[in-house]
């Protein structure tokens, strides 16, 4: 405990030097394609490393793709622990703003990672002040963390296997020790296609777009896309969905696109996509994207609510539940904001997903009622705009002279008690 106090009490004498450390490395931008800005990003780490610690890497990997990898040893004696950071970002340059007052600091790269390298540095510092860096400590730095560590990989396994602890210095989201990171599998696709007359032989043809469309969905089906995964991960690139809705739109037809993450659907309905399904990591931004562009959501909220009701009791796995409870508290915010905004929302079911059953999909109007639609809305959502999102508007979606005669009669009134929508009586398809 004496020694914890010390160290505690160091690194707060220290405070505005951290600080300060922390925003030198944030300021050196450094998202992982921009394989420059890693360079220059990475020269800061060095030179942190040099002022604090006198350190030079005992191993430089330059990369062709990427910033170089960086390998330290501190300290002499037993090989204590490896810290593993990265200091690549997701954001781009100038994407996201660094903004600091006296409690906080928020920017590209502060949480994930770069307060991590700094808090090694000095954690490190700390020890050799006070007298207590009696064992060796290792620093590996990679610039590929956030495409997968992909070229950092086979050179950090083996490292690590010559240290008695590994650590990773990116907390969990909950504050928890985070002693692993995941995994990801990176392809390289090539796909030839077969000429054929379009007008004469077009089934005598192969698309090599088709085809590697449907490649890259067998290869997604692979993913378990719940367990150890962060809640809304971006799947797809900007190219790769624009890309997709342009050859929609070559054959006339919709895109829809599942996507629970705040990047995702703002790459989505940025390349053009019809309707958003899920949606529950709105921000604003998000929302003004959507309304400019006339982009539709499907809420389904009975998907994430089902899980988070039954999912625990019935054996679901805990971290299923938790990511659940996150996206619906997000949810009824985000769709809170739509509803004000104009943004075009639609009815879905997504009958099928954990405890909800098909045929149970009345329920759907409750929660939209718990969630602050009026009974109009929730039943405009899904009749006339359904018939709009779906282009079949001219024939379906509400009554009068010249549309199909589908009525559906329920046990109650629902705008008296919405529950009625689950107790469905009487339905009439196309007259009959």
């Amino acid at each position: 405990m004496e020694r914890a106090a010390a160290i505690r009490a160091f690194l707060t004498s220290h405070r505005e030097e951290i600080v300060n450390d922390t925003l030198t490395l944030v300021r050196a931008q450094s998202p992982t394609s921009d394989r420059a800005a890693c360079e220059a990003c990475a020269d800061a780490v060095e030179a942190l490393l040099v002022k604090r610690l006198g350190a030079s890497p005992v191993a430089v990997y330059p990369q062709e793709r990427n910033g170089r990898h960086l390998y330290y040893i501190i300290g002499e004696g037993r090989r204590a622990g490896l810290l593993i950071g990265h200091y690549d970002t997701v954001w781009n340059i100038d994407a996201l703003p660094l903004v600091a007052t006296e409690n906080r600091i928020a920017g590209p790269g502060v949480y994930d990672m770069k307060y991590g390298i700094v808090a090694a540095v000095w954690s490190l510092l700390a020890l050799r002040e006070l007298g207590l860096l009696n064992r060796s400590y290792g620093l590996f730095f990679n610039s590929d963390e956030e495409i997968g560590s992909g070229s950092s990989r086979p050179i950090f396994e083996p490292v690590a296997r010559e240290w008695d602890n590994v650590l990773v210095l990116e907390p969990a989201t909950d504050g928890a020790l985070k002693s692993g990171r995941k995994g990801v599998g990176a392809f390289d696709i090539t796909v030839h296609g077969v000429a054929a007359h379009a007008g004469n032989d077009y089934e005598k043809g192969r698309s090599a777009v088709l085809s590697a469309a449907k490649l890259i969905e067998t290869l997604h089906g692979l993913t378990d896309l719940s367990r150890g995964t962060t809640v809304g991960a971006q799947q797809l690139t900007y190219e790769e969905i624009a890309a997709i809705v342009e050859v929609a739109n070559m054959y006339g037809v919709h895109t829809a696109t599942h996507a629970h993450g705040t990047n995702g659907i703002k790459a989505a309905v940025r390349a053009g996509v019809t309707s958003v399904e899920h949606g529950m990591m709105l921000d604003d931004e998000a929302v003004s994207l959507m309304v400019e562009h006339g982009t539709y959501i499907v809420p389904t909220i009975i998907a994430a609510e089902r899980i988070i009701v039954n999912g625990e009791k019935n054996g679901m796995p805990q971290w299923a539940v938790s990511k659940a409870k996150q996206v619906l508290e997000n949810h009824r915010a985000g769709l809170a904001k739509c509803r004000a905004r104009g943004v075009n929302i639609a009815f879905g079911t997504d009958a099928g997903t954990p405890f909800n059953y098909h045929g149970k999909q009345g329920y759907e109007f409750e929660l939209m009622v718990s969630f602050g639609f009026t009974m109009t809305e929730a039943l405009t959502a899904a009749t006339l705009t359904n018939s709009k999102l779906l282009r079949l508007s001219d024939t379906i979606g509400t009554l009068e002279p010249g549309k199909q005669a589908d009525l559906a009669a329920f046990d109650g009134d629902p705008f008296e008690d919405v529950a009625a929508m689950t107790r469905c009586a009487f339905v009439m398809r196309a007259g009959k």
